[in-house]
């Protein structure tokens, strides 16, 4: 793993949402590999490394993982319940969802979303969540790194495959959303 690089698993059924973010990320010049999914049952395929997903050189475990809620056949909210109940769940969700009901907030982060993020309407706005999201991302890492170094210090070795350490705290909030800053 490039201790540079964050790698994000974005799973949205619009490969056009799907496009801008890869532009958006391209665009901000960090060093960003974006993954895509463009359904649940896909993502869920990912995170185990079932079938052509099996290559982890190729398909690495995501270090934040970015959600749509509305999606056909399963929803955002279907992917949340079973990333609960997985030996994934430490990897941070983050909902980033073009709809702004309190409701879907409020039952996003219940399923265990790190953040509920507001799909922006313009590019610039689209860089600035690419950035947040990235700074987020690589202090997860820098926590997962020394929880794992204390832990190896200590001698209890490693964690396994596929668990990473929730993310502690909730970063600063706009008045609109909880994004990562």
């Amino acid at each position: 793993m490039d201790a540079g690089r964050l790698t994000v698993l974005y799973v949205d059924d619009d490969h056009n949402d799907l496009a801008l973010f890869g532009a958006a990320a391209e665009r901000t010049d960090l060093d960003l590999w974006v993954q895509t999914a463009s359904a649940v049952d896909q993502a869920i395929e990912m995170l185990e490394g079932r079938g052509s997903y099996a290559d982890r050189s190729l398909h690495p475990l995501p270090d934040v993982i970015l959600l749509d809620l509305v999606m056909p056949a399963q929803s955002g909210f279907d992917f949340l319940q079973w990333h609960h109940d997985s030996t994934f769940s430490s990897i941070p969700v983050i909902v980033f969802c073009g709809s702004s009901y309190e409701d879907d907030r409020q039952r996003a982060l219940t399923l265990g979303a790190q953040f509920f993020v507001e799909k922006p309407a313009n590019f610039d706005d689209l860089q600035q969540v690419v950035r947040r999201l990235w700074s987020f991302g690589m202090n997860v890492r820098r926590a997962m790194q020394q929880e794992t170094c204390g832990r190896s210090s200590e001698g209890h070795g490693g964690k396994p495959e596929g668990r990473r350490p929730k993310a502690e705290g909730n970063p600063k909030s706009s008045a609109r959303t909880s994004e990562p800053r």
